[in-house]
């Protein structure tokens, strides 16, 4: 079996796992962001998690590339030489980065014009009315579901056996110290 050639789709695979490996940057750099399909639903909170995700690549391929144009690696002219396959690799790598730089912000900027629009369409309610005042009943417009009440009665029994659990230790630390008293007493009375 021979070892594959540079054409061949597996070194082009192991160029990037090594890129990823050592790659400049000190920053992980995370999966590119899944596209969703059109048959899903868009759901806003998953939108912005791909455009964190999004803003998190760009952040760490522009480390790479601050790391790539960094002056400690580079050698000025004064009777060094410079290596001409460093400077196409590094420029290669630089092309690579500022290539997905720029398709990094085309996603941002869908998934911004996505998320603005859904948002342009729900109603946001007046700030007076998000916040309670003291006396002022709040209006709740949806029903609440029958889990929330199976909530509520599980907690009011466990607040219920947790108050009852506190009232027993409570009578059994006032017994232990009446105890403890009386044996303290006999034994000041027995050493008198």
């Amino acid at each position: 079996m021979t070892a594959p050639g540079p054409s061949t789709p597996s070194s082009q695979h192991h160029f990037t796992v090594q890129r990823d490996v050592s790659g400049y940057s000190m920053m992980s750099p995370l999966p590119a962001p899944q596209m969703m399909s059109p048959t899903k639903d868009i759901n806003i909170v998953n939108m912005c998690r791909f455009g964190l995700e999004v803003v998190q690549d760009i952040l760490s391929r522009a480390q790479d590339v601050f790391n790539l144009l960094c002056p400690k690696g580079m050698q000025l002219p004064n009777n060094v030489t410079f290596h001409g396959n460093q400077y196409t690799e590094r420029k290669g790598k630089l092309g690579e980065q500022l290539q997905q730089i720029t398709m990094n912000f085309k996603k941002l900027r869908v998934f911004y014009a996505k998320i603005n629009e859904t948002c342009d369409i729900t109603e946001i309610p007046n700030e007076q009315e998000l916040i309670p005042y003291v006396g002022k009943e709040l209006e709740r417009t949806l029903p609440f579901s029958e889990a929330y009440y199976y909530v509520i009665d599980q907690h009011r029994d466990l607040v219920d056996s947790v108050k009852l659990k506190n009232q027993q230790l409570k009578e059994i630390i006032d017994s232990m110290r009446s105890i403890i008293w009386e044996i303290n007493t006999m034994i000041t009375m027995r050493k008198t």
